[in-house]
């Protein structure tokens, strides 16, 4: 995400980057997307774009987030229906989801953006969670030594200072 310093430059500025960010990632996606054509678009130097953002990551995370934004906002109002009435529930969504369809048919940046966002083709990498079980050590515990000598007691373990 864009770091504060980000949001107190000029809106215009704010602008011009974001803009150059979301042209880069629609037309190459985030893997093949450069951070130099991006900079170079929106008219700034290299460690200006670091002082705004860590990274690449973080630049496409925020107009992935900024789009998002847009897009519901431009959808319209979203009313909750009274939810004993499974036809008006399905009727919202269904107006909704055509309202979604329609703005992302008129905004094909967004479209291709958020194409390749949601089917995770080159997106940054997520860490993988582990299918190991974290081990549970519990103070004065006992547990069977690796050693072929029998049991062994577990160090207790001390608060942090």
């Amino acid at each position: 995400m864009a770091r504060p310093r980000f949001h107190r430059l000029p809106a215009e500025q704010q602008r011009a980057i974001m803009a150059a960010a979301l042209e880069e990632f629609a037309a190459h996606g985030f893997a093949a997307a450069s951070l130099n054509r991006i900079i170079d678009a929106a008219g700034i130097s290299k460690g200006s774009m670091y002082y705004y953002f860590d990274g690449k990551d973080d630049l496409y995370a925020d107009v992935i987030r900024m789009q998002l934004e847009q897009l519901l906002e431009h959808s319209g109002p979203i009313s909750v229906p009274d939810p004993a009435d499974a036809d008006a529930f399905w009727s919202e969504l269904e107006g909704l989801y055509l309202r979604l369809m329609r703005r992302l048919g008129e905004t094909p940046e967004t479209a291709a953006l958020l194409r390749g966002w949601l089917t995770g083709s080159g997106g940054p990498r997520c860490a993988r969670p582990s299918r190991r079980r974290p081990r549970r050590r519990r103070r004065g515990c006992c547990r069977r030594s690796r050693r072929a000598s029998g049991w062994a007691r577990c160090a207790p373990t001390s608060p942090p200072t």
